[in-house]
């Protein structure tokens, strides 16, 4: 049984037994979701785990839409990322 309840060694074995069973992206978020307890730490390790062996994947378009999107997340981000590639070598 795959326990999501944010005990680190749960987490990361859930985030594992994600990637070993979805085959796209959009498939191991649904899953992650449909485990319960602490979905969105589990879905954003899985994610990350995935992306890493999968670069080319992509959150569904229809579902990229409904984010909310705003300059100032974009300011933020920028400076976050301008800040960090610049001062890390």
């Amino acid at each position: 049984m795959i326990r999501s309840i944010g005990y680190v060694v749960d987490t990361l074995e859930a985030a594992i037994w994600l990637n070993l069973n979805a085959e796209s992206l959009d498939e191991l978020i649904i899953k992650a979701a449909n485990l319960g307890e602490d979905t969105d730490t589990i879905a954003q390790i899985a994610t990350c785990l995935f992306s890493a062996a999968h670069p080319d994947a992509t959150v569904p378009a229809d579902w990229a839409k409904q984010l909310v999107h705003t300059d100032q997340m974009d300011t933020i981000i920028h400076d976050f990322a301008h800040h960090f590639a610049t001062t890390v070598k």
